[in-house]
């Protein structure tokens, strides 16, 4: 269940030949998509422990980039030559933050 990350996936699976040994119960059973897709949403939904691993994964990827941005700035501010360029990317960061905090809060 781990590489599907929507019921469409899942169902997407038998449009890829992945299962052919199963297509004759998918032509042969009325109903077998819409119950084996809402096994599959109930799964989705219930798992939280892949939404935590998400979760965690996408902050530790978003400080991590923000870390290496902060270092790009700060080396760009070491050199005399490259002082414009650190002022606009020290802009360019600060305007994201203030764009992503206006949206949400």
């Amino acid at each position: 269940m781990a590489p599907l990350a929507t019921s469409r996936s899942a169902r997407s699976l038998r449009s890829l030949g992945i299962s052919k040994q199963l297509s004759v119960l998918f032509t042969e059973v009325d109903g077998l998509e819409a119950f084996l897709i809402t096994i599959v949403n109930d799964l989705l939904r219930d798992n939280k422990f892949g939404m935590v691993f998400r979760v965690s994964v996408g902050a530790f990827l978003s400080m991590l980039d923000a870390g290496t941005d902060i270092y790009v700035i700060s080396t760009y501010y070491q050199n005399p030559n490259l002082i414009g360029q650190a002022h606009f990317l020290l802009g360019q960061m600060s305007l994201c933050v203030f764009v992503q905090l206006r949206y949400w809060y």
